[in-house]
């Protein structure tokens, strides 16, 4: 917990315009597979000039951006992946009008630049720059990856930045994922960046969040979540990563899960990946993630049992 209280004071006194909170909020409602952002895209794509003239698209797109901020969220997430359909080009150019939208109507949030592809991201981070007024804060950029390394070295040469790194091969179980091995990973990932100049409050490991749902099938052995939770205990307990954060994509956990109460499950799992350690979640900002409390014991010690079950009888 100390070591956690590290990591959130680190990232406040580096952003200050934002409110500190138990948890550093990425607001996740600008994302091109929900439906509400999904209908905006096709409409504003559908026009000539779409992002130029006013439309009911673009309004939805700038709504959400003002609902979110309005909650003083650390950032706000920006992802057209999907929107995008698989055209680098196309998904850049969509990039960096969700970037200036953020900057226009974010009332100084930085955004989240999220996109699985490494030009994509680049867009957008080359837009906030162009747009940033000196002194803005950091952006954060998701994701950076092993496989990709060069990328997240390039990044800083177009401004400062906040990065998720992502603990891949076996997060979910596969390879013989051990808490040990994704430590070793964070690590080695830690040492590289340090020597190139991140600080420790620039970087943010995503050990990756496992629906429940899944879970079912590991009775016997060790599960995803609980691997991944104690990583976590021990990337925020090593001295030498100190004032480092870890992130989820919290609302992960309830994919493919029937109809009743799923927010109550997003508590009770949150609740519990803080106390291992988790400084940051992907988060749907205006429910209080993280701010808020699970109102349900039960539900929070179904939460806890999956999340630490190690496999035993």
């Amino acid at each position: 917990m100390i070591y956690r209280q590290f990591a959130l004071d680190c990232f406040f006194k580096d952003n200050p315009q934002v409110p500190a909170k138990p948890l550093i909020q990425v607001a996740e409602l600008l994302h091109s597979t929900l439906p509400r952002p999904k209908a905006a895209f096709d409409q504003i794509k559908a026009m000539d000039k779409g992002w130029e003239t006013p439309n009911e698209g673009l309004n939805t797109l700038i709504q959400i951006v003002k609902e979110q901020a309005a909650v003083r969220p650390a950032y706000i997430d920006a992802n057209c992946d999907d929107a995008g359909e698989g055209d680098s080009e196309k998904t850049a150019h969509l990039m960096r009008q969700l970037v200036r939208l953020i900057m226009e109507h974010g009332e100084g949030i930085a955004p989240c630049v999220d996109s699985s592809d490494e030009y994509v991201i680049k867009a957008g981070l080359e837009e906030y720059y162009r747009l940033a007024k000196p002194g803005a804060p950091k952006p954060l950029l998701n994701s950076a990856a092993e496989e990709r390394m060069k990328y997240t070295w390039e990044y800083q040469n177009i401004g400062p930045c906040n990065v998720v790194y992502m603990l891949t091969g076996g997060a979910q179980g596969e390879g013989g994922a051990t808490p040990e091995l994704l430590h070793e990973k964070a690590l080695k990932f830690f040492r590289e960046a340090k020597a190139r100049g991140y600080q420790p409050g620039q970087i943010f490991y995503d050990c990756t969040v496992i629906p429940f749902v899944v879970e079912f099938s590991r009775f016997g052995q060790p599960g995803f979540n609980y691997i991944n939770l104690q990583a976590i205990k021990k990337i925020m307990s090593d001295p030498e990563m100190k004032g480092v954060n870890t992130i989820f994509g919290i609302t992960n956990v309830i994919r493919q899960f029937p109809p009743g109460r799923k927010m109550g499950v997003v508590r009770a799992f949150l609740q519990v990946a803080m106390e291992c350690g988790l400084t940051a979640g992907i988060v749907d900002a205006v429910k209080d993630f993280g701010v808020k409390p699970p109102e349900d014991p039960e539900i929070l010690e179904i939460a806890r049992a999956f999340c630490e079950y190690d496999g035993s009888d």
